[in-house]
């Protein structure tokens, strides 16, 4: 199976309706499919990806996407509904997750792309862990009211840095260190610091 890149519209002119106007520069990655995977648009983000290895065209088809073969993508498309929009989770590299939201396109939309009946759009949400857990913590400093210094120090140690190391990143004493430890247990509740850890990390309902 061979990669191709394409441009951000297969036409030669470069996108020309409104939809093509405004997802060509879009950060979400997005394409335009047949229910047969016949690609009709994919905007930069999207051909990035192909760039990158982590979607493979050929022929003019969407042949994988991540971890999506061919026949998985073409279920999706088949499957999607005006109502009820398909999802599928999906692995790109170990560093980085999504999921895909496929969709039946609105036929006004489609009529004034010049794209042919039914396409689809399908959207790939990329994973942002990092800035989760930022938001959690932070939900959670506000919850608990911890200082900034606490707050600084949970961060790391949700990085996974040990104590020792907390306290030689900020230039501050192991015992310092230890003392902020305690008041975010004492704040927080938290039978242990493990168990503060596992909400920082966790999808569960916050604490309090």
């Amino acid at each position: 199976m061979t990669s191709a890149l394409l441009s951000p519209s297969i036409r030669n002119n470069g996108p020309t309706s409104p939809a093509e106007q405004l997802w060509t520069s879009l950060p979400l990655p997005l394409w335009v499919l047949t229910p047969g995977r016949g690609l009709l648009f994919q905007n930069q983000a999207a051909a990035a990806l192909a760039q990158a290895g982590q979607a493979a065209l050929s022929a003019g088809h969407l042949m994988r996407l991540g971890s999506l073969a061919a026949t998985a993508l073409e279920s999706l498309l088949h499957l999607s509904r005006p109502e009820t929009p398909q999802r599928a989770a999906l692995w790109l590299t170990p560093q980085h997750t999504g999921w895909l939201e496929v969709q039946v396109l609105p036929p006004a939309l489609g009529r004034a792309s010049g794209w042919p009946e039914p396409a689809r759009l399908i959207c790939l949400h990329l994973d942002r862990p990092e800035l989760a857990q930022q938001a959690r913590v932070d939900a959670l400093c506000a919850r608990m009211r911890f200082s900034p210094a606490e707050r600084c120090v949970l961060l790391l140690l949700a990085d996974g840095l040990t104590p020792e190391a907390v306290a030689r990143q900020l230039g501050i004493q192991l015992s310092t260190t230890r003392v902020h430890v305690r008041k975010l247990l004492l704040k927080s509740r938290a039978p242990s610091m493990t168990q503060l850890l596992r909400w920082v990390g966790s999808a569960d309902a916050l604490p309090g």
